[in-house]
């Protein structure tokens, strides 16, 4: 049985549901596009769900070890939940169980996160050619440091940037002050020249934009890749290595 895979979003928390068996050839490969995919637009939280993985060989524990080490080099966390016996037992038999945070459920694994959820905004910042990605983690309120977003524009402006992407999928929530702070932004990155859009906005963060007026404002894409399109430059992806290039 090839692995399958269902994806599910709670709040900032990406669930990774897989089925089946994670072995050599498109089973392993479909775990590491799995994750590398949700790394390269944006996700920080990953939880993998076991509970319907029959097996598991070495080249898929390879897999899940490269994953594990990417994404917490990223600054990422990515938790296993609700192992099978059988699966355990090939854990033990490796010596990995220690290796990984692993939780018996997804509650558990969801209560994790949870508990360890800091509202205060937080960016990550990368550059491609005249194009500043920003990742954006935390609540975009006024109490939670929205003004930071304003001032990591304007010193990206200040610093040969053009255009800006913002990259939402951890934001928590939004309020009037989050609002006026990418309006803001947005008037700046325009008066220079260039243009600012937002990536992966959740469709729950929707009433929130439109009522504090982010609607119609900002292009909102859904992926990094579309949002990197629209200023001619295009993804080169390599396995796990990921590149930017100018589209021909």
């Amino acid at each position: 049985m090839s692995l399958k895979l269902r994806i599910v979003r709670c709040l900032d928390v990406t669930v990774m549901e897989f089925s089946g068996r994670v072995t050599l050839g498109e089973g392993s490969v479909v775990m590491r596009d799995a994750v590398s995919e949700a790394l390269w637009n944006g996700h920080r939280k990953l939880a993998l769900d076991y509970g319907d993985i029959t097996y598991q060989d070495s080249s898929g524990f390879g897999e899940l070890v490269a994953s594990f080490t990417i994404a917490r080099n990223s600054g990422a966390e990515l938790v296993l939940f609700d192992l099978t016996q059988m699966v355990q037992r090939l854990f033990q038999i490796t010596k990995l169980y220690t290796l990984f945070p692993v939780y018996n459920s997804r509650e558990s694994a969801l209560t994790h996160f949870d508990s360890t959820r800091n509202p205060e905004i937080k960016l990550s910042e990368h550059r491609f050619f005249d194009v500043a990605v920003f990742g954006i983690e935390g609540s975009l309120t006024q109490q939670s440091g929205a003004s930071k977003v304003l001032e990591a524009t304007q010193r990206a402006l200040s610093s040969s940037a053009e255009s800006v992407i913002l990259m939402c999928p951890q934001i928590l929530d939004i309020d009037r002050a989050g609002a006026e702070t990418l309006l803001e932004a947005n008037r700046e990155v325009r008066e220079r020249g260039g243009a600012l859009v937002l990536a992966g906005v959740e469709d729950r963060l929707n009433p929130a934009m439109s009522d504090t007026g982010v609607f119609p404002e900002l292009p909102m894409y859904e992926t990094v890749d579309t949002a990197l399109k629209i200023f001619g430059l295009a993804v080169a992806r390599g396995g796990r290595q990921y590149g930017v290039v100018r589209a021909r």
